[in-house]
C-alpha cells in the first residue's frame, strides 16, 4: 500500500504542474482514501486471527469465529469500493443497466414467440366447450 500511495502522490504532484494538468485522469484523492479504508479494514479483520493464533492454545470455537470474522473482510471490501470510488459505482450501474436490458429483451422475445405459437397451434376439439 505504501508503494501505491507513493506512486499516487507522484501522479498528484505531476498533475499539479500547469503543462500536464489536463492530462491527469487518475482521481488520486479517491484512490488514496480507498487504500486507507481498505488498509484499516484489513487490520480490523485480521487482528483477531493474529491475536488468537499467537495465544497458547486457542479454543476451536473461538478460532472458528475469528476466521469467520476474517473472511467477512472480502465481502466488506466490495462495499468499501462502492462507497469510496465513484468510478466503481458508475461501472456497476452500467453493468446492471446492460443486464436488465438484456433480460428484458429475452423476456419480450420469449413472450412474443409464445404468443405466435398460441395463435398458430390449432385448438383440439376436446377443449371446445359447447353448451345448448
Amino acid at each position: 500500500h505504501i508503494l501505491i500511495s507513493a506512486v499516487l502522490e507522484l501522479e498528484k504532484r505531476r498533475a499539479g504542474r500547469r503543462i500536464l494538468a489536463d492530462q491527469s485522469q487518475v482521481p488520486t484523492g479517491q484512490i488514496q482514501l480507498t487504500l486507507l479504508v481498505l488498509s484499516l479494514a484489513y487490520f480490523l479483520f485480521a487482528l483477531p486471527v493474529l491475536i488468537i493464533e499467537n495465544s497458547n492454545e486457542p479454543q476451536e470455537f473461538i478460532l472458528l469465529c475469528a476466521y469467520s470474522w476474517y473472511w467477512w473482510m472480502y465481502a466488506i471490501n466490495f462495499i468499501l469500493y462502492l462507497i469510496t470510488l465513484k468510478d466503481f459505482r458508475d461501472i456497476y450501474k452500467l453493468f446492471f443497466k446492460d443486464v436488465s436490458q438484456f433480460l428484458h429483451r429475452k423476456v419480450c422475445q420469449s413472450k412474443s414467440q409464445t404468443d405466435v405459437t398460441d395463435r398458430t397451434t390449432p385448438t383440439p376439439l376436446s377443449n371446445i366447450n359447447v353448451s345448448f
